[in-house]
């Protein structure tokens, strides 16, 4: 095992040349190997040796390795106890075991062989005690290591994390209760792994069926369960309160029933050399760190057991290790308000982003978003209430209907203290899918099809609160298929109407011979889904412009500003009938729906401002708007 060349998980430890570097493994040759609980030497490591990569002698004249690095017969098996030829190989026929057998032709005469745990140990279990000793000839040298039952870090393990690599495959993992000197063979390592144990299949079904009809009463096999009640370890605390100043970071936490002992550990999230540790008998703990700094934070409480293992997930790219921590923590002062806020709804409540102030630390900063009655300006009695590390967040409110109206305040919080609450109100206004495009176009030519369309939907001023429309989506792209000559559905690049205005198919490149095709384009909305198809046939070798227009009411033709009123030319074949009006006026950003009957509108009873600009658009509750018409400025007098 070593920390330098670390395979990904997935990947077969083949054997390799021998390499310098060892991370956080020992040679047991020279160090002494000591169960991490009691302090005591183990000797289990001894079993393990060299077939043709890693190997465990599991009883007198058997060596177990994996199925792709086996031994060879009349080569030869290393360990502790001295070499003997090894004259049979037998390998697993199954798909799930990955495993092989040696038989040797002398046995070697170690002191005690292992029991092998039928279907290992149950390493979901985050609070199972005990250690993992895994060993291995990773790097062409006999190396030992310790991890947690789980494959989690340690304090002792997270600087140096034990890594499987290339060599190891066949080395044994042997699980040592708290205090045991004993190890039980659970596995071998298999796989490249941070951490090792995401590379160490446990024995299966197969595996024992496959073992023991190879060498018979000649391996030992017991359970987990049989090898006494269940030791465990504490949870490690992740929900202190953590309070600071300018320079300090204190953490206040619960005591733990059986705990003896904790220790505080703040953790540099980029070096987790870089630490600071105070372990206590009580339940707080004070460390003095530079401002703005942010340090992965979390309590180990300790048992008889041992200590509770680092909260932290691993990753790896191969060469390096990172962990993920669930919790942050920094010293500095209290933040600033947040500003910037932009709210929109979703299918089932809200989306909201923000920006926060100067000084902010990321994963540190957490904001409370609130929602209160519209009328509640101060948003002081609470209906729903959610809180986020993130400068952004969507999230669902439970019974919400359109044209629900709130007042959201969001207020920004770190260990130092509170930021002043930003109230902003808010409309739930939940939008259709996208309407069909409006129109598309295709320029024919004898080489390709450039094709073009009118990407106006909706008005925007008509995203409120209305009587019986509901406003259609804006697109994000267009997905884009046609039917060949041959009748089969084909798939053109995806089209983003923001950027793309035009796009080409070109007829030698798409395969397009001369013939009718269909071409459909499908709006799509990434929140509120797809849209009505629009459909061009387009006659390939008949050059030449084609256009198809979305079935939408006609657009009204304004007879006077003020007062205002409009005329609705009757739909034709290829449009839409009415029914209803949006009237929006563009400076206060008001609009009104008007039954389909309607062809006036008293501006002065809508107590605006005096300067008025209103445009009529057309609607068809199913299908969409048609384009508004826009009157001239007018000053309406005042009441």
């Amino acid at each position: 095992m070593a920390l330098v060349s670390a395979l990904c998980v997935g990947s077969l430890l083949a054997p390799v040349g021998p390499a310098g570097a060892v991370g956080n493994g020992v040679d047991p040759t020279v160090v002494v190997v000591r169960e991490p609980v009691g302090g005591q030497p183990v000797s289990d490591w001894k079993l393990a040796g060299r077939a043709s990569a890693s190997g465990v002698q599991v009883a007198p004249q058997w060596v177990l390795t994996t199925r792709h690095a086996p031994g060879q017969v009349g080569g030869t098996f290393t360990n502790a106890y001295g070499t003997a030829k090894i004259d049979s190989v037998t390998s697993c026929a199954g798909t799930s075991c990955d495993l092989s057998l040696s038989h040797l032709a002398v046995a070697l005469p170690a002191p005690a062989y292992p029991n092998l745990l039928d279907n290992g140990l149950p390493r979901g279990d985050s609070q199972l005690a005990g250690s993992v000793l895994a060993v291995g000839m990773g790097g062409g040298k006999l190396t030992a290591a310790w991890t947690t039952p789980s494959g989690g870090p340690t304090l002792s393990t997270m600087v140096n994390t034990p890594v499987a690599i290339s060599g190891d495959s066949g080395g044994p993992v042997f699980y040592h209760r708290p205090g045991d000197t004993t190890g039980h063979l659970f596995g071998l390592m298999t796989y490249g792994s941070a951490g090792v144990l995401g590379g160490v299949p446990q024995f299966s079904a197969d595996a024992k069926a496959f073992v023991t009809g190879v060498a018979g009463s000649a391996v030992r096999w017991t359970t987990f369960d049989q090898l006494g009640p269940r030791p465990t370890v504490p949870t490690a605390i992740t929900d202190f309160t953590a309070t600071a100043t300018q320079t300090t970071v204190r953490m206040t936490w619960n005591p733990v029933p059986t705990a003896t002992a904790y220790t505080a550990a703040l953790i540099n999230p980029s070096d987790p050399a870089d630490r600071k540790l105070l372990r206590t008998n009580g339940t707080t703990a004070t460390f003095t760190v530079v401002a703005g700094v942010r340090w992965a934070a979390f309590v180990l409480p300790e048992n008889a057991n041992g200590q509770a293992f680092v909260p932290a997930g691993m990753d790896s790219d191969g060469t390096t290790i990172t962990y993920r921590y669930p919790r942050y923590v920094a010293a500095g002062p209290p933040p600033s308000p947040v500003r910037d806020v932009v709210v929109s709804s979703t299918q089932n409540g809200f989306r909201v982003n923000w920006v926060r102030g100067p000084g902010a630390v990321e994963d540190v900063n957490d904001t409370e978003i609130r929602l209160c009655p519209s009328s509640d300006i101060q948003c002081v009695t609470t209906v729903f209430r959610v809180s986020t590390q993130a400068a952004g967040l969507d999230f669902t409110v439970p019974g919400i209907t359109y044209a629900d109206r709130f007042t959201m305040a969001l207020t920004d919080r770190n260990p130092s203290g509170s930021a002043r609450q930003v109230a902003v109100p808010v409309t739930y206004l939940p939008q259709l899918p996208p309407a069909a495009i409006r129109s598309v176009s295709a320029k024919l030519t004898d080489t390709k099809i450039t094709f073009s369309y009118d990407q106006r939907g909706d008005d925007p001023g008509s995203l409120v609160p209305l009587g019986l429309y509901r406003h259609h989506a804006t697109p994000d792209v267009y997905r884009v298929t046609f039917v060949d000559l041959q009748g089969r559905k084909r798939t053109l690049p995806t089209v983003e109407p923001a950027t793309q205005q035009t796009f080409d198919v070109v007829l030698a490149t798409a395969r397009l011979t001369p013939g009718r095709y269909d071409f459909t384009f499908t709006p799509y909305s990434w929140n509120w889904g797809e849209g009505k198809p629009t459909t061009l046939s387009v006659p390939v070798g008949t050059p030449g412009d084609y256009t198809v227009a979305a079935e939408l009411p006609p657009t009204p033709v304004i007879t006077s500003a003020f007062p205002l009123t409009w005329t609705q030319p009757a739909p034709t074949a290829g449009q839409a009938a009415v029914d209803s009006y949006i009237l929006v006026e563009s400076v206060s950003g008001q609009a009104y729906e008007l039954p389909a009957d309607a062809r006036t509108f008293d501006v002065v009873s809508t107590h605006l401002q005096q300067s008025q600009q209103w445009s009529v658009i057309a609607a068809n509750i199913s299908r969409g708007q048609s384009l508004p018409t826009t009157a001239p400025y007018i000053d309406v007098p005042g009441d």
